[in-house]
């Protein structure tokens, strides 16, 4: 999956370093780019009163403006004039302060927007906690796993297995799930090593409209799966969860399907992404509103989200 970002700030940092021809000078970021392929890897950068970290891209144009040396300034891009400044970059070995490059042509691959700072100004409330600390994660790798929540379509002849639920069996919808033993799970790691995390599996059976969903989802011996609880989505009714009650989890805390929340790489390349994105935050109410059916805390302070509440998006990310 890959989103675009308006006027990005980090690409103009890779342009920046791609054919310095100054003084090396010490070493004081993480800040880099490959000469070879153009890669360019930033830390994190200021653009319109946002922070943007962990950014890669390929830089295909760009006009070094100077590098000014001393002590390394914060990262900052200026997205009327598309000029960056980079504190301090990494480049064939050697490392430059305070770069200034104009950034004409690139292309993002990844990239986390971070909160990281104070609201807007006027804004209270349960949106200045929504604001603190958001962070968006696109294409690419994070923490070893592939970014995203994966997801496997199945045809109406494959095998139902067991599922055996450990922790919310009493909320969940019985198997058998037609869970193929290979289902992706949300999380691998692609070294292959043992991992953890919420370790969603999405199963769609396209011939039946009907979406399978589980939680904390281990496969196990014999093509049987393991899992917190699980929830079953009609895809062809408005009565979406007609085994679900209120009060009752999914594979999602606040009984919602993740499905139809996450943004595909055929939507975002479209140009147009025509549903409501899913995303979670670090500290919910003790509230949910429907279609949401349960909450996850025991905090009742009206300055928290509760569980399905809508927000809009103020335009910054664009797909």
């Amino acid at each position: 999956m890959r989103f675009t970002f308006k006027t990005f700030a980090c690409t103009a940092q890779a342009a920046a370093v791609v054919a310095l021809g100054a003084a090396a000078l010490p070493a004081h970021a993480t800040n880099s780019i490959d000469a070879t392929t153009r890669l360019l890897s930033i830390d994190a950068v200021s653009m319109g009163g946002a922070r943007y970290g962990q950014v890669q891209a390929m830089v295909n144009a760009y006009v070094l403006l100077g590098v000014d040396g001393g002590t390394p300034v914060t990262d900052t891009f200026d997205a009327g004039t598309n000029l960056l400044t980079l504190g301090s970059v990494s480049f064939r070995g050697a490392t430059y302060s305070n770069v200034r490059v104009t950034v004409t042509s690139y292309s993002l691959l990844s990239a986390e927007i971070l909160g990281g700072g104070e609201p807007k100004p006027g804004v209270t409330g349960v949106y200045a906690n929504l604001a603190a600390g958001a962070s968006l994660h696109g294409a690419g790798m994070y923490d070893g796993a592939p970014i995203g929540i994966p997801y496997a379509v199945v045809a109406g002849s494959q095998p139902k297995v067991a599922i055996t639920f450990t922790d919310y069996g009493d909320e969940s919808d019985p198997g058998p799930y037609p869970v193929p033993a290979d289902a992706p799970i949300e999380g691998a790691l692609a070294s292959g090593a043992a991992f953890g995390g919420d370790r969603h599996v999405l199963v769609i059976d396209r011939d039946a409209n009907r979406l399978y969903e589980m939680g904390n989802a281990y496969p196990q011996a014999g093509g049987s799966w393991r899992a917190s609880g699980g929830a079953v989505f009609h895809l062809d009714s408005n009565t979406v969860r007609p085994g679900g009650r209120p009060g009752w989890t999914s594979a999602d805390a606040a009984g919602l399907p993740i499905f139809p929340g996450l943004v595909r790489y055929d939507e975002a390349s479209s140009g147009a992404i025509r549903h409501a994105l899913r995303f979670t935050v670090s500290s919910t109410r003790r509230a949910y509103v429907p279609p949401a059916t349960h909450w996850a805390s025991s905090n009742t302070s009206a300055n928290l989200p509760p569980m399905g509440m809508r927000v809009r998006m103020d335009g910054l990310v664009t797909p």
